[in-house]
């Protein structure tokens, strides 16, 4: 698979209110999963990970068992555990914005 798998930092949508007062910012891991033949870039949780992790193991456990595990894989996108069937969009911040000064 034309897939790579790269730990990341980001900042959780809860913690991004640009009303917080506090300073301390948190972050959480994430896994981003860049698809060189598609040209697509997703983010997973770790728990979407592990899902995967066990979708991929299940796969193949399965094509070992039927003797096709170095036959050509099909291109059937609904039991490809690295394929995502939404779009993913990376949230890059929040700001406040005051329209008071445009009554005037």
């Amino acid at each position: 698979k034309e897939t790579s798998f790269r730990v990341i930092l980001q900042i959780p949508k809860a913690n991004l209110d640009a009303n917080k007062k506090s300073l301390i910012i948190t972050s959480e891991v994430a896994i981003e999963v860049t698809h060189r033949a598609r040209g697509t870039q997703t983010v997973w949780t770790l728990e979407k990970l592990q899902h995967r992790i066990f979708l991929m193991r299940e796969m193949y456990e399965s094509r070992r068992e039927d003797g096709s595990l170095f036959k050509k894989v099909s291109s059937n996108m609904a039991i490809d555990p690295f394929y995502e069937m939404e779009k993913s969009h990376t949230l890059l911040g929040v700001a406040n914005l005051f329209l008071e000064p445009l009554n005037y």
